[in-house]
């Protein structure tokens, strides 16, 4: 008898614990605070970059990079050969990187090894395809130490050798804008 006078004092506060205004309002206010707190995270991870730039061999114009929660983006196919020889390679590479001080981080690239003679203003303005897409969780190539760089110095650089043996080096330094609020 007496264990059940307890269970039943015991139901009851918790009844009147759930009945309670009070309780309803401090639940309401611990989920408010919850909530505010993802959409404050949600806004500010979505950072949006343009960019743009040119030397004396690559002019880009109107890349963009996305970064936030659920996917990472950059489109940087705008890329045009502007130096006024022409010439016929053998080897090339063309990629996005960061700068950590004075060193080169590769963001991604693209190398060839053509079999036939291709001029190089034809290889860059025709073929060179520089998208990249990739889910956040993957952190392949937009690693948080990467991501952090981007505003530092974002950088367009094409290595070729020639068929004669001549190397020709372009490092962009591409003049980075970011658009987004946070």
């Amino acid at each position: 008898m007496v264990k059940k006078n307890k269970k039943t004092k015991i139901k009851e506060k918790i009844k009147d614990i759930i009945n309670s205004y009070k309780t309803i309002i401090y639940i309401s206010f611990m989920i408010n605070i919850i909530l505010l707190i993802l959409l404050y995270n949600t806004m500010t991870s979505n950072q949006i970059y343009t960019f743009s730039g040119e030397d004396d061999y690559l002019k880009i114009k109107d890349g963009l990079i996305i970064l936030n929660n659920d996917i990472n983006l950059l489109n940087g196919n705008n890329i045009e050969y502007i130096y006024n020889t022409d010439y016929d390679i053998k080897t090339y590479k063309i990629g996005y990187y960061v700068m950590d001080g004075s060193k080169l981080v590769e963001i991604f690239s693209s190398s060839l090894e053509p079999e036939t003679e291709i001029k190089l203003s034809e290889l860059v303005n025709k073929f060179t395809t520089l998208n990249l897409s990739e889910k956040d969780s993957s952190k392949v190539f937009f690693t948080k130490y990467k991501k952090k760089l981007i505003e530092k110095g974002l950088y367009l650089v094409m290595e070729a050798k020639t068929k004669d043996g001549k190397e020709i080096v372009s490092k962009v330094n591409l003049n980075v804008s970011k658009i987004s609020k946070h």
